[in-house]
This record gives C-alpha cells, sequence and structure tokens, in this order.
C-alpha cells in the first residue's frame, strides 16, 4: 500500500465515462473511458437457501432472505433471524492482472467463498467487505459462496437483541456486490485510503482542492495523473471560479485518477466531488464563505422499505432522496449506521447534506473487548469511504443513546480525525453523553448547549414506551382528521425550531417514513411518507413550509366524513371558494353535510354543474388555480407509476413501486372506498409484494423488478379487484419499457362510465 500525493507527478489528458441522466458508483468509484479496470456487478444468477441448499431457489441482488414474506408492516420480530447461503456459478476469462470481490454489505455475520477457499470473514452489517481473489479466481468454471447470518450477536455492534431494537436486522445479501479487475498497480479500495479530496476556500478567496491517492499492488514505480475536469493538474490545485456546491445549487465536479507503470495505463477511476467550504459556529452553518440564511431541516432514515426489508435497489434510495429534497429538506440523519452508496450519491446529486453515524444503538458490550474494536474500525472505514463526499456535514461516530466510558468519545472522534481533514471532520454527539466536549456539535433542543449546536432527532411524542400512542404516530389509513393531527404536531414544532438561536444550526424529524421496529409490534407510523412511501398530509405541509415556490395543498377529501374544518397548506397568499362560496384561509370553519343538504344548495346544483359547486378552488396571485374535487362514484383503478423521473432499469435487480388508487370517473381518488386488488404483470417481470391486498385509504402498492434484458421489451401491469360484478370498478392497466421513459395507463372503465352516466340521469328523472 502507497499513499500518494499526486502533485509530484507529471500530468496527461483523461476524461471520465460521460454519465446518463441518473447514474451510481461502484465499488467506491466511477467509471472512467479507457480505463483497463473492469467491473461486473454480480445482479443475477444466485441461488438462494436457507437449509445448507438441501433447498434453494433463485434470487436476484439486492436480496432479502424475507422477501415474499414480508407485507406493509414488518415489525415485531416477524422477519426471520438465522443463518442463510448464497452460492454463483460463473465463468470467468482472465482480463486484469489482479481480482477483486466487493459487497456493499451483508446483514450480520459473514463468510466468503471462492473455489473451496475462504475469501473473507466479516463482523457487521452495514458497511464493504473487499478482498482481493488474484490467484483465487480461475481461468474457467468459478464457484462463489457466502455464509451470512443476522441472528442476534453480542461481539459486533450494533449489539443489541432484536427484541429491544427500534429497527430490525433484516438479512441477506442486501446491497449490490461486484467484481472487479485492474492492472498491477491500482487505486486502493475505500477500505485501505482510497482518494481523499478536500476544497477550501482561503482568505484571499482563492479554492484549494488537495487529492490525496492510495495504490495498492506492485507500486514500484507507480505514478498518479490527476485530472479535474478534464483538465490535467497537480494536487493541491488552485481552479478560478468554480461552481460552487450549495443544497440549492449542487454542482459537481469529476477528478479522474490514472495509475501509469512502465508509462502503461494500469488502472483509472473517477470520483465525484463538490467544491465547497463550511464552518459550524455559533454563527451557524458559514457556507462558502457567507452565512447559510436557512436552518438545516430534515429527516432521520432507516434504510428499510415494505416487502423488501433492507434491499433497495439504487433507484429506491435515489427515489427516496427526491422526495425529503421536493419537500424543502436539506438534511439526513442516518439512523443508525452508515447507508447505501447509493443513497449518498444521490444526496451528493440533489444537494442533501448528511450526518453519518456509526453502528450503534443502546448498546455497549464491557464484557468483550473485541466489541469496542470494532466500533472503532467501523468508525475509520464509514469515514475512509464517505469523507470525499460533498453532502457530509459531520460525522456521529459515538453509538447512539448509549451508556459508554467516557474514553471512548475520546477515541471515536480521534479515529475521525486521523481519516479526515477539515472541513470533513466535524464530529458530533448528545450533550449528556460522556465526553462530549470533545466534539464539535452537540445534540440537544433549543441551542441549550455552550457548543453549537443540532437537535437529532425532533417530533416524535409518546405516551409511554409500551404503549407508544403519540399525535405523531399516524397511519396513512386512519385517514383525513388524523393526518392533519400529525401535520399541525409537525408544524407546530417545527415553528419553535425555525426561532431558536443561530448556533442551534438545525434538526432531523423522527422519523421521515414509516419503518420496521424489532422491539414493537407496529411500524414507527410517525413518518411524513409510508412504509411504501405514500405521501402523508404532513409531506405537503413541510413542502408549504421549506419551500419557495408558490404552493397550495388542500389536505380535506370533501367527502360526507370528511371534518368541518378545512385545513390548507400554503406558502403564498391566495384566494379561495368552497362550493361556490368565499373561503377564508385561517378562518373558515364548514360543515359539508349541513350545506350539502339543504334545498337550496339541492337546487342550485340541479341547474349549475354540481363539480362547479362542489369543488375547492384557490387562485394564485398569477392566476394559477388549484382545484380539489370531491370524488364521486367509484368507477375505476387507476395506476401510477412511482418513477420520480428515474425510469426502471432491466438489470434484474431493479425494482419500481406501482400504485392501485380507486377513483371516479375522471380519476379523483375515492379515499373512503374499500376492495381487495389483484395485481398481475405481462412481460418479462414479477410482482413483488403483497399481493392480492386489501387498500389503504383507497390505495393499493406493489413493486415491479423487471427481469435482466438486453433489449427489453414493454412490461403491461394490470390491477382488478377481487370482487366481480357489472358495476365493481373497472380494471386498470399501465405500460412501460425498462429504461424509456414513457408510461401508458389506461382502464376498462370507458363503456362502464357511460352506463353509470345513464344510470344516474335515469336514477334522476325518476325522482323528479
Amino acid at each position: 500500500m502507497k499513499t500518494i500525493n499526486a502533485g509530484m507527478f507529471v500530468v496527461m489528458a483523461g476524461l471520465c465515462a460521460a454519465a446518463n441522466a441518473v447514474e451510481f458508483s461502484k465499488a467506491g468509484y466511477w467509471e472512467a473511458a479507457g480505463s483497463p479496470r473492469r467491473v461486473e456487478a454480480l445482479t443475477t444468477g444466485w441461488e438462494f437457501s436457507l437449509d445448507e441448499f438441501k433447498t434453494a431457489k433463485r434470487v436476484t441482488l439486492p436480496h432479502c432472505i424475507d422477501e415474499g414474506e414480508l407485507g406493509l408492516e414488518a415489525s415485531g420480530c416477524v422477519n426471520r433471524q438465522q443463518a442463510a447461503w448464497y452460492r454463483r456459478r460463473f465463468a470467468w476469462k482472465k482480463g486484469g492482472a489482479r481480482q477483486f470481490l466487493h459487497f456493499e454489505a451483508i446483514m450480520g455475520k459473514s463468510r466468503v467463498t471462492l473455489n473451496g477457499s475462504k475469501v473473507a470473514e466479516h463482523f457487521g452489517g452495514y458497511l464493504p467487505i473487499h478482498v482481493e481473489v488474484t490467484g483465487i479466481l480461475k481461468e474457467g468454471e468459478n464457484l462463489l459462496e457466502v455464509w451470512c447470518d443476522n441472528s442476534d450477536d453480542p461481539n459486533y455492534p450494533p449489539g443489541k437483541p432484536q427484541t429491544a431494537l427500534d429497527f430490525t436486522y433484516f438479512g441477506g445479501i442486501y446491497r449490490d456486490a461486484y467484481l472487479i479487475e485492474t492492472g498491477e498497480a491500482y487505486v486502493a479500495d475505500t477500505d485501505r485510503g482510497g482518494v481523499r479530496i478536500t476544497s477550501n476556500l482561503g482568505k484571499d478567496g482563492k479554492w484549494t482542492v488537495r487529492a490525496d491517492v492510495a495504490l495498492g499492488g506492485d507500486v514500484d514505480g507507480a505514478k498518479v495523473e490527476l485530472f479535474y475536469d478534464g483538465k490535467p493538474v497537480t494536487s493541491p490545485f488552485h481552479p478560478e471560479s468554480p461552481a460552487l456546491w450549495t443544497p440549492e445549487t449542487p454542482n459537481l465536479h469529476w477528478l479522474r485518477v490514472d495509475v501509469r507503470k512502465g508509462g502503461r495505463l494500469t488502472d483509472s477511476v473517477c470520483v465525484r466531488f463538490g467544491i465547497r467550504d463550511f464552518t459550524l459556529d455559533h454563527g451557524g452553518l458559514t457556507l462558502n464563505g457567507k452565512p447559510y440564511p436557512k436552518k438545516l431541516i430534515g429527516a432521520n432514515r432507516h434504510q428499510d422499505y415494505a416487502f423488501i426489508g433492507n434491499a433497495l435497489p439504487n433507484s429506491l434510495h435515489w427515489r427516496d432522496v427526491k422526495k425529503f429534497r421536493d419537500c424543502g429538506m436539506t438534511v439526513f440523519r442516518c439512523a443508525h449506521y452508515p447507508q447505501d452508496p447509493a443513497f449518498m450519491d444521490a444526496c451528493d446529486e440533489m444537494g442533501m447534506f448528511v450526518i453519518v453515524a456509526t453502528p450503534g444503538w443502546q448498546f455497549w458490550n464491557k464484557k468483550n473487548p473485541e466489541f469496542e474494536k470494532r466500533v472503532y474500525d467501523d468508525i475509520e472505514k464509514m469515514v475512509r469511504r464517505d469523507r470525499s463526499r460533498p453532502s457530509l456535514l459531520m460525522w456521529e461516530p459515538i453509538l447512539n443513546e448509549t451508556y459508554f466510558p467516557g474514553y471512548f468519545t475520546t477515541n471515536a472522534v480521534a479515529a475521525v480525525k486521523r481519516n479526515a481533514l477539515p472541513p470533513n471532520d466535524y464530529c458530533g454527539c448528545d450533550l449528556q453523553s460522556a465526553g462530549s466536549g470533545v466534539c464539535e456539535v452537540n445534540y440537544c433542543h433549543h441551542g441549550a448547549g455552550a457548543n453549537v449546536s443540532f437537535r437529532r432527532e425532533w417530533g416524535d411524542f409518546v405516551d409511554d414506551w409500551s404503549a407508544q400512542n403519540s399525535p405523531s404516530r399516524i397511519p396513512w389509513e386512519w385517514g383525513e382528521w388524523p393526518m392533519v393531527v400529525q401535520a399541525n404536531h409537525y408544524m407546530w414544532m417545527l415553528d419553535e425550531l425555525l426561532a431558536d438561536p443561530p448556533h442551534h444550526f438545525g434538526a432531523c424529524l423522527w422519523h421521515g417514513t414509516d419503518h420496521a421496529r424489532g422491539y414493537h409490534p407496529d411500524n414507527f407510523y410517525g413518518g411524513i411518507m409510508t412504509y411504501a412511501r405514500q405521501k402523508k398530509y404532513s409531506w405537503y405541509a413541510f413542502k408549504a413550509k421549506l419551500t419557495d415556490k408558490p404552493f397550495v395543498y388542500v389536505a380535506h377529501e370533501l367527502a360526507f366524513c370528511s371534518p368541518e374544518t378545512v385545513t390548507v397548506f400554503s406558502n403564498c397568499s391566495y384566494k379561495a371558494t368552497l362550493i361556490g362560496e368565499p373561503f377564508k384561509p385561517g378562518e373558515t370553519k364548514y360543515e359539508y353535510r349541513k350545506a350539502h343538504g339543504k334545498a337550496s344548495a339541492y337546487r342550485r346544483q340541479r341547474r349549475r354543474n354540481v363539480r362547479e359547486i362542489e369543488n375547492f378552488t384557490a387562485t394564485l396571485q398569477d392566476g394559477t388555480k388549484v382545484v380539489k374535487v370531491p370524488a364521486k362514484r367509484c368507477v375505476k383503478i387507476a395506476l401510477a407509476l412511482d418513477t420520480e423521473g428515474l425510469a426502471p432499469v432491466a438489470d434484474g435487480g431493479d425494482l419500481v413501486a406501482v400504485t392501485a388508487t380507486l377513483s371516479d370517473g375522471e380519476g379523483n381518488p375515492k379515499r373512503y372506498e374499500t376492495e381487495t386488488i389483484r395485481f398481475s404483470v405481462e412481460g418479462e417481470a414479477d410482482i413483488v409484494g403483497t399481493n392480492p391486498q386489501v387498500t389503504r385509504w383507497g390505495e393499493a402498492v406493489v413493486l415491479v423488478r423487471p427481469r435482466a434484458s438486453a433489449n427489453p421489451k414493454p412490461i403491461k401491469v394490470r390491477a382488478a379487484t377481487i370482487r366481480q360484478g357489472r358495476y365493481a370498478p373497472s380494471a386498470g392497466t399501465l405500460e412501460f419499457t425498462p429504461g424509456a421513459p414513457g408510461v401508458s395507463v389506461t382502464s376498462d372503465a370507458a363503456g362502464s362510465d357511460a352506463a353509470i352516466r345513464a344510470v344516474g340521469r335515469q336514477q334522476q328523472a325518476f325522482e323528479l
């Protein structure tokens, strides 16, 4: 291993590979055009077993050992905790001089065997396993085997039994895996140093970017060459008027790293980075030399998802970040472990700061010193993995809510400082934690500490830790008024946070989405989105509070059983009418049932368009109209593909959510309606999720996984009610092609719409 400041070498021209609209790093780096490095994703071709291959089935990565068994509720230790076996047979032809296996994470204890030789053993479920297999990998047929066990074990972090855990140890090879080939000298993996990039703003207004590169393999005579956005540079270098990284303008740059030996290119990688500098002090956050004008408001994030546990493909991590950024949030706190590199890639790309936490929660093993050693090892690995990211705000190297000895904090912070350079070396921990004074940032409420401070968790109130009733914990299916209660509760607390002193520079909501927990039978319901990422009213409340583009959302269904108070979330002034009458925001309470029952109102409806009378219409200052329409008779199932602008791909491991909403003839959701819906698929794809499924709040959701294909064909998803009959809601059909942006949605409802209108006219005539 050799670490080189690349400034000592002559540089030559080079370019990073052209990127599509959304791409992700692979095994710690990005592809460089013309590189001798080959990176193969090990997504397909796996056999999986829970009984040492007495029985087995084919699976794709990422994979959860509970896939096919998990539903929309995965709490209370319903998941398996046991050993699992994976194997993959594959042919290989030698390309480079050296070969490596890279697993982004495997849950729990794991052992990797190649052609009968044990090549890696790992303790911990949240950080990479990277191992050289040169000489063990052979030309022709190979057998790769992985054993893993997510059972409770106090000897490595987090260590706490799942029965007492506020999250879940979902088992499996649940992140991506890769086979890598390089030349005889290569850029080391992040565990062994990799590439460290820092940027700093000098007092003279000039920017300095420093790049340190660690090499591996046969390094004698090896030379490093650097290219900044395609132009040769030496380290450190001084970019002129660079496009800077901020949450509002997350500009990114490329650093290509070439390794040459004897004049021959032996390795080349790209690192995507942002140029930004910041300080955290009593003035709050100063970013790129200027006080940041807003508090950082965001959410904590666990990594699990309905039906699949922790096994999210890169696209679902990206869509998560997109959803939170769209509602105005600017910071995540990783709860309570380092998360998928794709999640971090998305935060870099979309301008989300991140607090990266070491694996741990309410547990310290004082009996086995190996536990403490493994904590320090985790800290160093997570810092080396993410230290060059522009999204990196600070580290949480201590164990969350844990009683540990005071010296531990000192040692944990020292592990950060050994591996990160300013400004990427800020550390935070609870004010009341032993040894907290060595951290630059204290976690506390409303800036109570003397230091710069941050609120790591806010928003969640419970009556007691057994019942856990709370104004914040509201399941989506409870409907209108409970969701309004949750949203109002969060907005009341957010107002207090925004009024805190400047040195209390931000806060993260507990928790961003509903998630599964080991120690309680219910999912955590305090998310602003469901376990399957459906948006609750509170998501729209945050958008109205934290974004500037004019926005109005009516948190009311205009149904007979809707609340008397009509709640509207907005960030701008507007004029509105409700059932044709003026609506005064903040003052109007409207009792829909009484007004609807008045004879005069009924006659007006007979003479005029019913929807014109019953609409809630908000007119913004620029003339834009936001209209909320009460749903009429449930006629059809409306399908939607939840892409967030990122089309699914046919690599065998990708997933995309499909929602089926009970709707009237014009597509308005019929929330107060319940049906059992069965999904089916035509084409090269599979459905993952509870199927058939009873609707919640008028909606059902499953995941669709396109199968691996070099030439993907259209995939058709269909949703129909189990209950049949002439006037049962008509089935919906959605068609998409992996890799293509377009989605076609149709319904069988056209004929029944006309029939229902005819029936309505007949009934109306009869009543006359």
